[in-house]
């Protein structure tokens, strides 16, 4: 009985919206404000993130150049070996943190230009079978 009415209060909440057109864009458009917003904000994080990975490129390189040169020498050092290796998995580890942290912070920024039932919407695309669950990936392709 609670499943059916978890269903029923499901189809009064999301029937509307899906009546309302055929896939999610129609049913809750961007207007052309929010667009501006997102698409600004988008630019500003892409931006961002491109710079802090170009840095962190730079020090990977560097590292891996380091690596080489003690391999390359007539005499590898073993213990600058491992803080070298140390190194590199760290670097790596916070670019691939990095990379998450501004993915999130990007998300989270789109999500507070959206209306509360463009936001129900958007959960309703991501609760579809086979749907990106990628939800920047969404509302970059409701920019468009």
């Amino acid at each position: 009985m609670a499943a059916k009415t978890r269903m029923l209060k499901f189809f009064l909440m999301y029937l509307p919206l899906l009546l309302a057109g055929s896939c999610y864009g129609q049913t809750s458009a961007l207007t052309p404000e929010q667009k501006q917003v997102l698409q600004q904000k988008m630019q500003a994080l892409e931006s961002s993130a491109r710079a802090q990975t170009d840095r962190q490129n730079a020090k990977i390189a560097e590292i891996a150049k380091n690596i080489d040169r003690n391999l390359l020498s007539g005499k590898p050092d073993e213990a600058l070996d491992r803080k070298l290796s140390a190194d590199f998995a760290a670097e790596v580890a916070s670019m691939v943190n990095g990379a998450i942290e501004t993915k999130l912070a990007a998300t989270r920024e789109m999500v507070k230009v959206l209306t509360p039932d463009q936001k129900a919407a958007l959960l309703a695309e991501l609760e579809k079978p086979g749907a990106n669950p990628d939800m920047t990936e969404l509302i970059k392709a409701l920019v468009k």
